[in-house]
């Protein structure tokens, strides 16, 4: 009796040290002092286009072999079978792949649906 109330103690003291530090902030969570901004400091604002819009102006890559849009031939599917990976695979090797190809750099060998 007195090793299953030894046991019982150990445990509950156990799980009030947990309880506590679980509390406690992660030292990666805090910010240090230095790194606050300061107070007169402006926030950021990303910059806009005359008509108001976000600017998105820049270089931009097709280099993927993950469509932008979900093509319409795979309708509910959710997996390609590994026969349609490997034949994927296969064109993304050869660079045959859509637009870009070989000629943005070397292709992905994996295929997203």
């Amino acid at each position: 009796m007195i090793h299953r109330l030894r046991a019982l103690v150990v445990a509950l003291a156990v799980m009030i040290v947990l309880a506590l530090l679980a509390q406690l902030p992660a030292t990666a969570q805090t910010q240090s002092s230095a790194a606050k901004a300061p107070a007169g400091a402006k926030a950021w604002t990303p910059p806009r286009t005359p008509d108001g819009k976000t600017d998105l102006q820049g270089i931009w890559s097709d280099n993927t072999l993950t469509p932008l849009e979900r093509p319409k031939g795979l309708g509910a599917k959710e997996f390609y079978t590994d026969q349609e990976l490997a034949e994927n695979s296969k064109k993304a090797r050869e660079g045959n792949v859509g637009r870009g190809g070989r000629a943005w750099g070397r292709p992905s060998e994996r295929c997203a649906l």
